[in-house]
């Protein structure tokens, strides 16, 4: 799954898509969650970047805890609840990183997955309209060798060249489906971070950082 991310250097980001316009101001990110805003890029007559809400309501006033925020590419089409945004509402997600977290008897244990050059990615999404409002979901696919000590799925990660290509291809077609492939493990990183993470209060660049944890302890589950 995916259940934290960042845009830890947003101007990175939007520098490396010189084809968007009128992108707005924004601040670094380094625990973006769910319920929370996040910037998107979908296309309304061309490639447009706007704020919207992590998380498909189930209902209207639905808790945070029970908004659907991932979406398994394998079944997308057949899920009623996604499947018309996949064929029509298409976005992606700038980030450079995402949390992932290993179960231990004792705790989980939070580990950031970032690129090898530490560039830019998108993750691939879709969105959907309630009144105003935009929300996204984050489309998920089995983990790649760097990824599965960890957890058994993880985001499904665009260049970010392949950003319109993602969300103009035809829904229904290999086109489509090979972006749903897991992103080559051999470019990208992971680190340990601290369980800090786990707190949504906490976006810092702390939240980041590698960490060790004290010589025969695996530490706290929050911190």
């Amino acid at each position: 799954m995916c259940g934290r991310f960042t845009l830890a250097n947003p101007t990175a980001a939007f520098n490396a898509m010189p084809w968007l316009t009128n992108v707005p101001k924004s601040h670094p990110r380094y625990n973006i969650a769910p319920g929370q805003r996040a910037l998107i890029i979908c296309d309304h007559s061309g490639p447009a970047v706007r704020l919207a809400h992590w998380g498909f309501t189930r209902k209207r006033g639905s808790p945070t805890r029970d908004l659907l925020i991932n979406a398994r590419s394998e079944k997308v089409l057949e899920t009623p609840s996604f499947s018309e945004s996949f064929r029509q509402r298409r976005c992606v997600i700038p980030a450079d990183g995402f949390y992932e977290w290993r179960k231990t008897a004792n705790a989980s244990i939070p580990h950031l997955f970032q690129l090898t050059s530490g560039a830019p990615f998108c993750l691939a999404g879709l969105y959907d309209r309630v009144g105003e409002e935009l929300n996204f979901v984050i489309l998920t696919t089995a983990a790649n060798a760097l990824v599965k000590p960890v957890h058994a799925r993880m985001p499904v990660m665009l260049p970010v060249r392949e950003a319109m290509a993602y969300i103009s291809a035809p829904p229904e077609t290999a086109e489509t489906r090979r972006f749903f492939q897991p992103f080559a493990s051999e470019q990208m990183r992971s680190h340990r971070v601290s369980t800090m993470v786990n707190r949504i209060e906490n976006d810092s660049p702390a939240c980041i950082q590698s960490y060790a944890p004290p010589s025969g302890a695996q530490g706290a589950l929050f911190s």
